[in-house]
């Protein structure tokens, strides 16, 4: 699963697909997840066509991890035809993630479908979910401060805001710097495989 999940988050499509395949050589039959993180690899790299082919040819039914990932692909590659197209599906999906329900309305609001949007945020109410605010923690000399964003209430507010508008030029890139340490200088090589 992990490696499927790399492969997405890095957009090694070809070799996504190799490690999914393979699993058949070691009889593991493939789960939601891994059909999940096989629809993500796809839609994260503009193969919408190919991921809504994998959900049709799963032996179960899909569940709103795979939807959401369709979906975010297509919000990314701007392919609405299809979340029309699969509009029913993804209704009549029921889950208490509120994530897939705020994607879904989000999508539907920025394409001024407000139908859509209104039976979702709907479908939200009815079965008592609610979008969560998401927060950050910091902790400064053993004290935890938690925000969120647009939060204007804390007292050092206005102090805050004058140190981000200051942070890009705090933020200058140093030289012979490097995310990973790797002295050698190569890239990370996948093992090979042969489509």
């Amino acid at each position: 699963m992990n490696i499927l999940s790399a492969c997405s988050h890095s957009g090694h499509v070809d070799a996504g697909k190799f490690y999914f395949r393979l699993m058949e050589n070691y009889s593991i039959e493939p789960n939601l997840e891994h059909f999940a993180c096989l629809v993500d690899l796809l839609s994260r790299a503009g193969d919408v066509d190919g991921a809504y082919g994998v959900i049709n040819s799963m032996p179960f039914p899909a569940d709103a991890s795979i939807w959401g990932a369709l979906v975010n692909g297509c919000r990314i590659h701007h392919r609405m035809d299809i979340i029309q197209f699969i509009q029913r599906d993804l209704l009549d999906v029921t889950t208490d993630d509120t994530g897939y329900y705020t994607l879904l309305s989000n999508i539907y609001a920025e394409e001024g479908k407000w139908v859509e949007f209104g039976t979702v945020r709907s479908k939200m109410e009815r079965t008592g979910l609610k979008k969560v605010p998401g927060y950050s923690t910091i902790e400064l000399g053993n004290k935890i401060y938690r925000f969120g964003a647009g939060d204007t209430y804390h007292w050092r507010f206005n102090e805050v805001c004058s140190f981000l508008e200051n942070f890009p030029s705090l933020a200058r890139p140093q030289q012979g710097c490097s995310v990973f340490a790797n002295p050698s200088n190569e890239s990370f090589i996948f093992p090979e495989y042969h489509e």
